[in-house]
């Protein structure tokens, strides 16, 4: 079967201001500020570490792929069609963390998500950059 996503009610007030700026159609670029949300927002290192030798850099932030995935899904609800967003990480772990949440909320296949590296060359008409 084919999933559809629902949308939660909005609540009284309507949407959080951030999600607005996300969506807004004027706004060309929106930055957003997770640093307010405290330690639930840092970055957690899942290196796999040789002793002797520095980690592989596996960088992932829980509260911004939850962050990634509303915005993704607040603007599909918006009106942009599957394959006009690409997510861009600079690490993998991040990079797969999204991605799984993408296929859990039923968004599988909605955007692209792909490290910087797998980036270059690429154009799309919506780009969310996850900085971890």
């Amino acid at each position: 079967g084919r999933l559809r996503l629902q949308l939660p009610p909005p609540p009284p007030g309507g949407l959080p201001e951030w999600l607005k700026a996300v969506t807004d159609a004027d706004r060309r670029v929106v930055f957003l500020d997770t640093t307010p949300l405290g330690e639930k927002a840092f970055e957690q290192d899942k290196s796999e570490k040789v002793a002797g030798e520095k980690g592989r850099g596996e960088r992932l932030n829980t509260t911004e792929v939850a962050v990634v995935a509303s915005s993704l899904h607040h603007l599909r609800a918006a009106g942009l069609e599957r394959g006009e967003a690409v997510v861009i990480t600079p690490y993998r772990a991040q990079e797969e963390a999204i991605a799984q949440r993408l296929v859990a909320d039923g968004s599988n296949g909605f955007a692209e998500v792909i490290t910087v590296d797998k980036s270059q060359g690429r154009d799309c008409a919506c780009v969310v950059v996850s900085f971890v």
